[in-house]
């Protein structure tokens, strides 16, 4: 199920999605929003540390703190992040247990693919606390 998941996923609408808000800042600032309000949702416990860490970076573009990024990157990360706080996708999220796993399955692809990219980011984090 989880190939599917990805392929539907890759296959989607999402990153075509993740442009728009790149090109609408109001529209991204509002999803941060929308996530932040679903963050700590049961179901997405297993990957929240990993949805915490997307939200500061897709954050820290916004607000231009973080320049040196990726924007294949960052559109894969916006649209992992379209995906979890839009209600219809491939498993419907009011389903007890089994309706987040395609949401969690999302989020651990989208970490590994773009963790060059993340590491980079927790290495800017770092080098500026030091600042």
């Amino acid at each position: 199920m989880g190939y599917m998941i990805i392929n539907k996923f890759k296959t989607g609408k999402w990153s075509k999605k993740a442009k728009q808000y790149i090109e609408h800042p109001d529209k991204l600032k509002e999803l941060l929003i929308a996530l932040g309000q679903i963050i700590h949702k049961k179901g997405l416990k297993n990957v929240q540390e990993q949805l915490q860490f997307m939200y500061k970076y897709i954050l820290d573009v916004y607000n231009g703190n973080y320049t040196n990024y990726n924007l294949t990157s960052l559109i894969i990360a916006i649209a992992a992040i379209i995906y979890v706080v839009t209600p219809i996708d491939i498993l419907p999220d009011v389903l007890p247990i089994i309706g987040w796993t395609d949401d969690v399955t999302v989020i651990l692809y989208v970490f590994d693919i773009i963790n060059a990219e993340l590491e980079q980011y927790k290495q800017f984090i770092t080098t500026n606390k030091q600042k």
